[in-house]
């Protein structure tokens, strides 16, 4: 019996929430910025479940449904990464941002999360949410979004 209590508190300890740590990101120089557009439409498929976007091993905004955050960046090869608050695979995307460009990423859920909810372990087996690039929203579509801050070290 102690042993069924003991996998059962592992399995409630690795199934636990792997909470957002933002930090603040450099600020380029003006000379030398991009503009990243990262959103995240409405979707029922993790609809409670905070997506976070970063690069670098950092989290830089923590996106909920229907919001976007507006990022100023180096031009340079970049690897962005987007996780979940539940101690999932962060799913990583490559991509290169060019000089004075304005490059948008859309943050969807994967569509396998139904396994996720029924049995909260599987977090630790994948990813939950997937990155790709996209042509920019409308500022008319990005209206009806709420707008993430995002903080810059000074």
């Amino acid at each position: 019996m102690k042993k069924i209590f003991a996998a059962v508190g592992v399995i409630l300890v690795l199934s636990g929430c792997a909470p957002a740590k933002l930090v603040p990101m450099s600020r380029p120089l003006e000379t030398n910025q991009s503009t990243l557009v990262v959103y995240r439409e409405s979707a029922f498929n993790a609809g409670g479940i905070d997506a976070v976007f970063g690069a670098a091993q950092q989290d830089w905004v923590a996106l909920d449904t229907k919001s976007y955050a507006v990022l100023q960046i180096a031009p340079a090869p970049h690897e962005f990464f987007v996780r979940s608050t539940q101690a999932d695979q962060p799913f990583v995307f490559k991509a290169t941002v060019a000089q004075a460009e304005t490059k948008c990423l859309r943050v969807f859920p994967n569509p396998g999360n139904v396994a996720k909810a029924l049995l909260p372990v599987s977090y630790l087996a994948g990813n939950t949410f997937f990155l790709e690039e996209t042509a920019c929203p409308s500022a008319q579509t990005l209206a009806g979004f709420g707008k993430k801050t995002v903080t810059y070290a000074k």
